[in-house]
């Protein structure tokens, strides 16, 4: 860089930069000043002019004051560049790109800013929601991270390569940010978030949530279905940028499907205590691989396992009550003959448990 100050560049620079301050990027060039604290750099080298005794300090403050100019021109004429090259660095620290493509990355961008400018700003006001929060999908939002990292780590260093290279990813990255930003389930935080009929209030500040009482009998298996599809392939092999709205939105709909498909087991509606016992059984043993379609796996269950059993228990229940009917009616037909015996209060207390347990009394 020439350290040398050209007060001629300069001036005709600083023109450029009225000009823009007064146009349509006035927002984002606010934005990107606070983002590289610039006022606070301004200060420091205020306060280090006043340092200034020897000529060596002068030099150093010269250049370091060239070297500022040059920053604040780049932040104004291209804002957010510096702010999205460093959430590039960020994105995975497993996976480290070099210092080399960064920089040329962030020379193409500033250089083709007015063709690329509008796709940098969309995604700066994306890319919070790839921040994990206390989201209930930090690892859907790790992998998206982890997936734009290794797009990136492919990219050949040169400028030349970048230069073709570049300006489709950041047209596909900002594809990608805008469709997922359409996914409200991203934002919840809580399993019943799933399930709360009111859930569009919930940024009042009285808002007090309406859970469906139905999916709420289901809350624990809810909870293992979440996590289950909290997962999303980093296989550069088999999922592009582009790709990876559609297939975030495909498990968001499992997951309620999946939920409409529990209710059909009507187990919240049971009140046989063996049926609930039952169904604490299959809640405990139910288990999902990665990557498993949720509902097709709980349809399933239900026509092939649930549905059959139940109507299996029913049977012989049935069976059972109605074998314990004919048995009282015999034994109260014999009243007579055991009414006086010492065991009569006993055979009472029997009669009438097999009444209530049959439904007749």
């Amino acid at each position: 860089m020439n350290n040398d100050i050209d007060f001629h560049n300069i001036e005709s620079r600083f023109k450029s930069l009225l000009e823009l301050k007064s146009g349509n990027d006035s927002k984002a060039i606010i934005q990107a000043i606070i983002d590289n604290d610039l006022p606070g750099k301004l200060k420091y080298y205020q306060s280090e002019k006043l340092k200034i005794d020897t000529y060596e300090k002068f030099d150093k403050y010269r250049k370091e004051l060239i070297d500022f100019f040059n920053e604040v021109y780049e932040v104004i004429t291209a804002p957010g560049v510096k702010k999205l090259c460093d959430w590039f660095e960020m994105l995975d620290i497993s996976i480290k790109i070099d210092n080399t493509k960064l920089e040329n990355i962030k020379r193409i961008l500033i250089q083709d800013y007015n063709d690329l400018g509008r796709q940098v700003q969309s995604i700066l006001e994306n890319i919070i929601l790839l921040e994990p929060g206390d989201s209930l999908f930090k690892r859907i939002k790790a992998y998206i991270r982890t997936n734009i990292a290794k797009r990136i780590l492919v990219f050949e260093s040169s400028r030349s390569s970048l230069e073709k290279e570049l300006p489709g990813f950041i047209k596909e990255l900002d594809f990608m940010l805008l469709g997922i930003s359409k996914i409200k389930e991203l934002y919840y935080n809580n399993v019943q978030d799933f399930y709360t009929t009111n859930i569009n209030l919930k940024d009042n500040t009285d808002f007090k949530p309406n859970y469906d009482q139905e999916a709420e009998y289901y809350y624990s298996i809810i909870t293992k279905i979440v996590e289950n599809k909290d997962w999303l392939s980093t296989d550069q092999t088999k999922i592009r940028l582009s790709d990876i709205a559609q297939k975030t939105s495909e498990i968001i709909n499992d997951i309620k499907e999946s939920i409409k498909s529990l209710k059909k087991l009507e187990a919240h509606n049971k009140t046989d205590n063996n049926l609930k016992l039952i169904y604490t059984k299959y809640e405990r043993q139910l288990e999902f691989k990665t990557g498993d379609n949720i509902y097709d796996r709980i349809e399933s269950d239900l026509k092939d396992i649930w549905i059959p059993l139940i109507d299996n228990y029913i049977s012989i229940n049935s069976y059972f009550q109605n074998y314990n009917l004919q048995k009282l009616n015999k034994l109260e037909g014999l009243k007579k003959h055991w009414e006086q015996l010492p065991c009569k209060g006993d055979l009472e207390i029997y009669c009438l448990n097999v009444s209530i347990r049959a439904g007749t009394y």
